[in-house]
């Protein structure tokens, strides 16, 4: 699978992740990732792999990390949740060159 090796040598080389880590199964969350940090890892990602991401919604998948209450009181959904990606989504994602949601 030579998008997997791409990804793992990806994260050993920009994100300091250890190739062990890293599973198909496993999300950026197992592998330590939250708010801004997920955000930039996108960004890099989409950048060295060459991937069309003008669609992303970046507040569906990176967690706010400074704590805003009005955002709870006035904006914040009751069924919110932040949907995690997976490394195998990352390796598909990579295969098709653009970026579309998992399911």
């Amino acid at each position: 699978m030579e998008e997997l090796d791409k990804l793992k040598q990806f994260f050993k080389d920009e994100w300091s992740v250890k190739e062990s880590k890293i599973a198909l199964e496993k999300t950026l969350d197992n592998l330590g990732m939250y708010g801004d940090d997920k955000r930039d890892f996108l960004k890099s990602f989409f950048e060295k792999f060459n991937i069309e991401s003008n669609n992303i919604n970046y507040d569906k998948f990176c967690e706010p990390e400074v704590f805003n209450p009005l955002r709870f009181i006035f904006f914040r959904k009751e069924d919110e949740q932040i949907v995690e990606i997976t490394i195998s989504h990352l390796v598909e994602v990579i295969k098709r060159q653009k970026w579309f949601d998992p399911n």
